[in-house]
């Protein structure tokens, strides 16, 4: 079965790679396939597992320090687009929740601050998901 696994860090001004606690900071893991795999539970991966919906994705912020934060379980969900906005959590401090949307092909990402579908890659896991320039750049993430 598919699955998902992945580290985290990120950053107050966009960070690394990784799960931000920062508002423009970044997401890793790794996600090959729906089911649930080191904690993570992906109920799907791309925009195109969810017919007429997004694949919305929820990150933890879970501690560490500013750019490497940690995050406890992704796990993402078809949702309608309405209520999955892409928010990155706290400007200030490794806390709070990230909301992403996960992506294959840059149509997946529809939102005006978030319409770059790129990879964000944390030690051996990576994570697509939907993202603007300022965000990709400053985390390293290459962009479709």
């Amino acid at each position: 079965s598919g699955g998902s696994s992945g580290g985290s860090s990120g950053g107050s001004s966009g960070g690394s790679s990784g799960s931000s606690g920062g508002s423009s900071g970044g997401s890793s893991g790794s996600s090959s396939g729906g089911g649930n795999d080191g904690g993570n539970n992906f109920g799907c991966n791309k925009g195109s597992d969810c017919p007429g919906n997004v694949c919305c994705a929820t990150i933890p912020v879970t501690g560490g320090t500013i750019p490497n934060c940690t995050t406890g379980a992704v796990t993402s969900v078809c949702a309608p687009d309405a209520s999955c906005p892409t928010s990155f959590g706290s400007t200030t401090s490794c806390s709070g929740t990230e909301k992403v949307r996960l992506c294959s092909v840059p149509g997946d990402c529809t939102e005006s601050g978030a319409n770059l579908c790129c990879k964000f890659s944390q030690g051996t896991g990576t994570l697509d998901f939907c993202a603007n320039g300022i965000i990709a750049g400053i985390a390293g993430a290459q962009c479709m």
